[in-house]
């Protein structure tokens, strides 16, 4: 029965050793490196009659710009034509139009653009053309980067936690057999 009295002493001990050194090797320091581009590709794609200008010069393609630009975007539709819907980066920002003006948020990575046109009186020509404003025409993904490897945070709060109780349970235990 000596033998298991002892367990009650060395089991937390233990376990407290194998508590603070899965934090203290969790804890190091990470340097991270990245490369930021210093350019962009701008997609625009008109569909319809009618012309998009960017930074006052006509578009209709793909085109490299400076990271960090503000682009400044005017519609002009063709003569009995109207702009019907504006995708920018697959969010629709036809709301967003003032007059004929756009102007975006600063470039950060490879975006699209899709302009419709129609005639006046027919609204459903942006049906028939196929823009969809869901992500079919999506092509970027935004990244978050973080500083910490946080997948395996529950893991040591489960070892942790299970390591407490058992402690606690080992001292309870101890007490009761060990009574002076």
């Amino acid at each position: 029965m000596r033998g298991i009295k002892k367990i009650y002493v060395i089991l937390p001990v233990i376990l407290l050793t194998m508590l603070v050194f899965s934090f203290s090797v969790y804890a190091q320091d990470v340097d991270i490196y990245t490369n930021v581009p210093q350019s962009h590709t701008v997609t625009v794609n008109v569909y319809g009659d009618g012309k998009v200008y960017m930074n006052n010069s006509e578009v209709n393609g793909s085109y490299k710009i400076k990271r960090q630009s503000s682009l400044k975007y005017c519609f002009n539709p063709c003569e009995g034509y109207k702009l019907d819907k504006v995708i920018y980066d697959s969010d629709d920002v036809t709301s967003d139009i003032k007059g004929e003006n756009f102007t975006a948020v600063p470039v950060v990575r490879d975006t699209v653009m899709n302009v419709t046109f129609v005639k006046n009186n027919d609204e459903i020509a942006s049906k028939i053309i196929g823009i969809k404003t869901d992500n079919e025409y999506k092509h970027n993904t935004q990244f978050t980067i973080t500083t910490g490897d946080t997948k395996d945070n529950l893991i040591y709060i489960c070892i942790s936690t299970i390591s407490f109780i058992i402690i606690i349970l080992c001292i309870i235990l101890s007490n009761k057999e060990f009574k002076v």
